[in-house]
C-alpha cells in the first residue's frame, strides 16, 4: 500500500505509524490481558504485508516476512506493560496517546509500543517492496515479558522448533546498538 511512497519523517506511511501507535497506547495491555492488543497488532501486521500472522498458543503475536529457507533473524518485543501506578502521577492519561509538540506520551509509548510500531512499519516496507531477503525474519511480539522476562519467547521457539542464527530485540536505546546476552 505504501510501497510508492517516500518513508520520510513527513510521509503518509511515518502519520500511519504514529497513527499506530497511537491506537496500540490507547489500548491496555497489562500483562495477562494482551488480548486486545494482540488483536490490534495482527490486523496491522496483515495489513503490512507480513505472513503467517498469528497468536500463538500462549498468546504471543508471531509474523514472518522472506524465504522460508536461509538464515533466521527472531526480532522480538513485547505486548504488556506495568500498572501505571498513581493516576494523579502522569501528566497526561497513560492510555490517551497525546501528541504535544511532537512527543507522544502514554503507557508503553517508549516500552516497547514504540518500537514495535517502527519496527514492523520498516519490515512492512520491506515486505511491500517485496525486497529479496537471503533468509526470514520472524517477529514475535511476546506476553508476560514484564512479570516472566523470556519465559513467552521460550515457549515460542520450544514450541515451533526454530534456532535462530540472530536475535534483535526491540527496545528503546536513544538509537544505540547494545550488545546483550543472558
Amino acid at each position: 500500500m505504501f510501497s510508492d511512497q517516500r518513508l520520510g519523517a513527513n510521509s503518509p506511511y511515518a502519520d500511519a505509524c504514529i497513527d499506530f501507535l497511537q491506537r496500540m497506547v490507547c489500548t491496555p495491555s497489562l500483562s495477562g490481558h494482551e488480548a486486545a492488543l494482540a488483536h490490534l497488532v495482527v490486523e496491522e501486521m496483515k495489513r503490512l504485508g507480513f505472513k503467517d500472522v498469528a497468536i500463538d498458543a500462549v498468546g504471543n503475536v508471531v509474523g514472518k516476512i522472506g524465504q522460508e529457507t536461509g538464515p533466521v533473524l527472531l526480532i522480538d518485543s513485547h505486548l504488556d506493560n506495568t500498572e501505571i501506578g498513581e493516576q494523579t502521577a502522569w501528566e497526561y492519561d497513560p492510555y490517551g496517546g497525546t501528541i504535544e509538540e511532537g512527543v507522544l506520551y502514554g503507557l508503553g509509548s517508549v516500552d516497547a509500543k514504540g518500537p514495535i510500531a517502527s519496527m514492523l512499519y520498516g519490515l512492512g516496507a520491506l515486505a511491500q517492496a517485496d525486497a529479496h531477503l537471503p533468509g526470514q525474519i520472524i517477529v514475535v511480539l511476546t506476553v508476560h515479558e514484564e512479570p516472566a522476562e523470556g519465559w513467552a519467547l521460550q515457549a515460542f521457539l520450544e514450541n515451533e522448533a526454530i534456532q535462530p542464527n540472530w536475535t534483535l530485540i526491540a527496545k528503546a536505546t536513544a538509537l544505540k546498538i547494545v550488545r546483550g546476552h543472558r
